[in-house]
Order: structure tokens, then sequence, then C-alpha cells
């Protein structure tokens, strides 16, 4: 597979770095050969719509300590977002970048399982789509609204959980995949239970681990283990009170014109805000059939960060014009396969810029507010701040 590869991407959060990233990069290493491995990694805002628990810096110098030749920040339009736009854009990102093949992770299905659910899909699109309006006008979510449509016209074989997370996620990957002009080859890996002699836990069960004080050393590499000792850990508790002032001081019309706001749920909001003084508390007053604790912590995030309608519009279509990347990091094979990266399709930098704004100002903002949570500190994300370089 090496010799057919140029460059192998990844798509990943890395939220913290665990023992199954450990896993899936040494098995990239098998498939890629000497061609290196691209991992476009988000920033410091996640895709449940939380702030990462360690830095974007911090991420990057442990994915290229466990094999990765490049890290690139993905843009935040990229990554705030639901399943279905996380996927596509990610993966148009990685055509922009020249990559040729990217590799993802299942449960335990292959690319050909789920590329004949797709096709199945595809055959029967009609049908799904009335089914997901069906649902949708009962109250479910939109995910949720897939799942039961697809239940009702499809029996999945026994051994393949169609509605498990990364299965739905992979499903999007290969869509949006099927989209491009010139299409990238999948590679699906397979979940392990252990690697090396060590349990590997989800990165949810780890900040679980981490929030209650009970992380066990042995439960995530030993690099990772001491940057989470040190860590500021940024928790959305902490950012709750910026947020109600947010939603305090908006009327219900500038509320309504924030990206995600939609079927009338900005009184629902202010009220939430209005009533509670906890984020938890807030977050499971607005949880609902339709709206995922995950729709409702990206919607918080999007009020937080004040992404007015037609500003994160104007961002997404400059984004796709010509997206600017931030490289976080690199190898010296990496280093290699940058001069070789199309800069008619991909702006990728070093060092920050006037001439990056608008296309990076979101991204920027976000690492801003991060910034102000009231734990000890968080390192500066942006000033004199340049690639890591591992020799």
């Amino acid at each position: 597979m090496g010799e057919l590869v140029k460059a192998l991407g990844i798509i990943a959060e890395y939220n913290p770095f665990h023992w199954g990233h450990a896993y899936q990069l040494a098995k990239a290493r098998q498939l890629a050969g000497d061609c290196p491995i691209i991992v476009l990694m988000s920033g410091n805002v996640v895709q449940r719509g939380e702030f990462a628990v360690l830095d974007k810096w911090t991420r990057a110098r442990l994915a290229l300590s466990y094999g990765a030749d490049v890290v690139i920040e993905a843009p935040i339009t990229a990554t705030l977002q639901g399943a279905d736009y996380f996927a596509s854009k990610h993966i148009q990102l990685l055509a922009k970048l020249g990559i040729d093949a990217f590799l993802f992770g299942t449960e335990q299905a292959q690319v050909s399982d789920l590329e004949a659910l797709l096709d199945f899909q595809e055959r029967h699109a009609d049908a799904l789509d009335d089914g997901i309006q069906k649902y949708l006008q009962k109250g479910h979510s939109y995910a949720a609204s897939v799942e039961l449509a697809m239940q009702a016209i499809y029996d999945a074989p026994a051994n393949f959980q169609r509605d498990a997370p990364n299965h739905l996620l992979s499903l999007q990957y290969l869509r949006a995949n099927r989209q491009l002009a010139k299409p990238l080859t999948p590679l699906s890996l397979q979940r392990v239970q252990a690697f090396q002699g060590h349990k590997v836990l989800s990165g949810s069960q780890i900040r679980q681990a981490l929030s209650a004080g009970k992380l066990l050393e042995d439960s995530v590499p030993p690099e990772t283990y001491q940057v989470l000792l040190d860590a500021a850990l940024p928790q959305m508790e902490a950012y709750y009170p910026m947020l109600r002032y947010r939603v305090l001081t908006l009327s219900k019309t500038d509320l309504a014109n924030m990206y995600g706001i939609r079927e009338g749920i900005e009184a629902r909001f202010m009220a939430a805000c209005q009533e509670h003084t906890s984020f938890e508390a807030f977050t499971q007053y607005m949880i609902s059939k339709r709206w995922t604790r995950a729709s409702i912590q990206r919607l918080s995030m999007h009020v937080l960060l004040n992404h007015q309608l037609d500003t994160w519009q104007q961002a997404d279509i400059d984004t796709k014009a010509k997206p600017a990347l931030r490289i976080l990091g690199m190898s010296q094979r990496g280093q290699a396969w940058l001069k070789h990266v199309d800069t008619e399709q991909v702006d990728l930098f070093s060092n920050l810029k006037q001439k990056h704004f608008p296309r990076y100002e979101l991204n920027y903002q976000a690492d801003q507010v991060m910034q102000l949570g009231d734990w000890q500190s968080v390192p500066e994300q942006n000033r004199s701040r340049f690639p890591m370089i591992i020799r």
C-alpha cells in the first residue's frame, strides 16, 4: 500500500491522545510505508461543542511523537459541525491538500460493508427522505430520524452496528468522498480493545475519569498522562457566565441571527440562561428529542463565540475558495511533503499574518476566548507560536 499512497490523511481530534490513537498511527505507518502521514486535526474547539482538554499545540506534539508527519489545524467552520458537515468539509480539505488516501476508524465494519450500505441508501433515497421528514415532524433529532428511517427499510447484518458512533461518521466520510471529482482511497481501521498491553479507553471515558480525578496513569500514553497532570483542562462550566452575559444582553432577534439557531429555539435558549446558573443545568433543560447534548453544546459554543450567521457563512465561503490552514508541527518527512502542496488550492502557513484573516479569524477568536477561562494559565495560542519540528 505504501507504494500506492503519496500521502495518507487522518481526520482527528485527539481529545486527548490515547492508546487507540497510538495504535491508529502505528497501523497508518504500516500502510503508508515511507509516505507521509498527514493529520488534519481540530483546533481548540472540538466537534461536540467543547474546548479540547489539551490545547492544539500539545495535541500536535503528541501526534508527532507517535508517528504523524504533519499536523494541520482544521478551520472551525469544519470542526464545529454535525457529523455530515464535519465529514464533508474535512474530506474536501484533504483533497485540496493533495492527499490521495485517508484512514478512518470503525467499530468492526470494513469499507465494503459501509459502501454497500451507502449504495442501498442511494437506491432508496426517496423512501429515506420521506421517513426522515416523518420522524423530524415527530420531534426527533436529524441523526435519530435518519436511523429510524433506515430501520424501517433496511435489515443490517447481525455483526454490523449501523448506529455505532464511528460507523455513522464513517458513512459520512464515504458519502463525502463519493462527491469528489477524484475520490480518495478510503482505508478502514477496526477499533481494538488493547494496544501494547494497555487497555484502550475512549476519549469520553478518559475525560470522565479526568473530571472525576480518577484517571489512572496506565489509562493513556505516558506523554499524555504527564501533560494532563499539568494542563489547564478547560471546562464549559467556566465559560457559562460569559455565555449567560451574551444571551441576556442580546435581543431575541440578535440571538436568532446566530449560526445554528433555528426552529424558534432562541426563546427557550434565553429562558434557560435566565433560569439556570450552571452550564449542566442549562444543558439538561435544553436537551430534547430534537436537540441532543452535542447539538446544544455546539449551539452554545456558536453563541459564546459570537458566530453571527452572515459572518460564519462568509468565512465558510472564503475557506471553500482557498482555506488558510495553520501548520502545527512536522517531521523531516513532512517538511519534504509540504513543498509539493498546491498553493493555488490551499494557503498553508506557519507564521500567522494579517493576510490570513478573515479566513483564519474565527479560529483565532476561539483561541482568545478559550484563554479567558478562570483556571490557571492557559498557554498563549497564537502570538510567537510556530510549528514544532521533530527530527
